[in-house]
């Protein structure tokens, strides 16, 4: 399993204190063959420059790719995984860090089926880690996308067994890098927001099924 090499993509914006800690959290993670891909929406905090800085001696590891622009995370996304090496993609956003097993339990996941597309991790929120931020979405009776759990619920292990999803939220999630592709990338039409449950939609149309991992931790 340690052979499988994962790409952890980034996007940022103007987020330098908030991505530090997030790097931070993911140097210390147990899976070893990784890459960190941070793609930068036109910064104007010397975000590059003070993560180059920060980290040192840890540079290569991390792949920087410099956008003109502010286009938004579904277009960033995107750019990184045009440069991402892994066969499995992890999107987390800036402000997040991460469980040491957060890697490991997901690949785990994923080889037990090869048509697993997503991976939802189990998101917490960072200032409360008893508290739940998201555990996935579904379909509801109405065609309006229902949350499985409320924001701020006390986590109390009722959501600590696989579920299948309809989408994930990109905070923290992986998708197979084949499903990616067949499922036609982040629509970046989707500047913020909902781009996701598009993504998501879409893999399953492309004949993967999604589902939430609760042994992958993310803040």
């Amino acid at each position: 399993m340690k052979n499988q090499l994962v790409s952890v993509i980034i996007v940022n914006f103007n987020g330098y204190t908030y991505l530090k800690k997030c790097i931070v959290s993911i140097l210390k993670n147990s899976y070893s063959n990784y890459e960190i891909i941070i793609v930068d929406n036109a910064s104007t905090d010397n975000s590059f420059s003070l993560i180059k800085k920060s980290f040192s001696l840890n540079l290569s590891k991390i792949n920087f790719i410099a956008l003109k622009k502010n286009y938004g995370p579904a277009k960033a996304r995107n750019e990184g995984v045009k440069k991402a090496k892994g066969q499995y993609i992890a999107f987390l956003d800036n402000d997040t860090e991460v469980d040491p097993n957060w890697i490991t339990n997901a690949i785990r996941l994923f080889n037990t089926d090869n048509k697993i597309g997503i991976i939802q991790s189990k998101l917490l929120l960072l200032k409360n880690i008893k508290k739940i931020d998201y555990v996935g979405e579904l379909l509801g009776r109405q065609g309006f996308i229902k949350s499985i759990s409320k924001y701020g619920e006390q986590d109390n292990n009722q959501y600590n067994k696989n579920h299948l999803i309809l989408a994930a939220k990109s905070a923290g999630m992986f998708i197979r890098k084949t499903a990616f592709v067949d499922a036609g990338k982040f629509d970046p039409d989707y500047f913020i927001f909902m781009e996701e449950t598009d993504l998501g939609w879409r893999t399953w149309l492309s004949g993967y099924h999604n589902i939430f991992c609760p042994s992958s931790i993310v803040y």
